[in-house]
């Protein structure tokens, strides 16, 4: 299977999408988690592959009546419960670490979209930040400020999915300065906007597909996922 991924790679290029994925109707259903579960792992794995999208996940509103993850009742099945494990549980980065007597604390994760949260005593600081390729990501606290809680921007994007190329950003009042990016599945930043306030109109010429909006100041980050149709 990893190799059919290569195959394709080559042909049609580095992005590669896993669609309209389902299960024949005569199929036992450990067999149904076993294929789940082979071909989640093969794609996950792969560099070329970046989305993977079920044609239905529930009996009653799937084509051929016997979709990949929820039977008539709403009872999971057991590919169903293997999608979970492997997306929510085994490729899902929740951990406590404890820092050095220098304050540095390391920890691997996944690639995608992170909260961390530091504190020491009464003192607690939050940040969001995106992991987008295989590099290291430094993330640096001041826990001797008198500041309790850092909470990351929090900012609405419309319409999205946006297909007018025209974006609303709307930012929480009173914020100023802060800088936009947009960033495609790639990593590479695609569009810049420095300096935005409260509410700012963006006109974009980007290609239909799925990107990352950055909003950052000097101490904060927040990341959303835009569609562009």
């Amino acid at each position: 299977m990893r190799q059919t991924f290569t195959d394709y790679a080559q042909l049609v290029g580095p992005n590669l999408s896993i669609t309209e994925y389902d299960i024949e109707s005569n199929v036992d259903e450990a067999v149904q988690a076993t294929y789940m579960s082979d071909i989640l792992t093969a794609a996950f794995g792969h560099p070329a592959v970046n989305s993977f999208i079920m044609w239905g996940f529930w009996d009653n509103n799937h084509w051929k009546n016997n979709a990949a993850m929820f039977r008539s009742d709403w009872s999971i099945k057991p590919s169903g419960q293997v999608f979970i494990d492997k997306v929510f549980r085994e490729w899902w980065t929740d951990a406590n670490v404890t820092s050095d007597d220098g304050g540095d604390a390391f920890l691997k994760g996944f690639k995608g979209r992170y909260r961390i949260t530091v504190g020491t005593g009464d003192q607690a600081q939050s940040q969001e930040f995106y992991i987008d390729d295989w590099y290291e990501a430094e993330v640096t606290y001041d826990m001797t400020t008198s500041t309790t809680v850092v909470n990351a921007i929090d900012f609405v994007i419309y319409p999205n999915p946006n297909g007018t190329r025209i974006l609303n950003i709307d930012l929480p009042e009173n914020t100023s300065e802060v800088n936009i990016e947009i960033i495609d599945i790639t990593g590479k930043v695609v569009f810049e906007k420095d300096k935005v306030n409260e509410r700012s109109i963006i006109s974009h010429s980007l290609s239909s597909g799925s990107y990352f909006i950055k909003a950052s100041d000097a101490d904060q980050i927040w990341i959303e996922k835009l569609i562009v149709l």
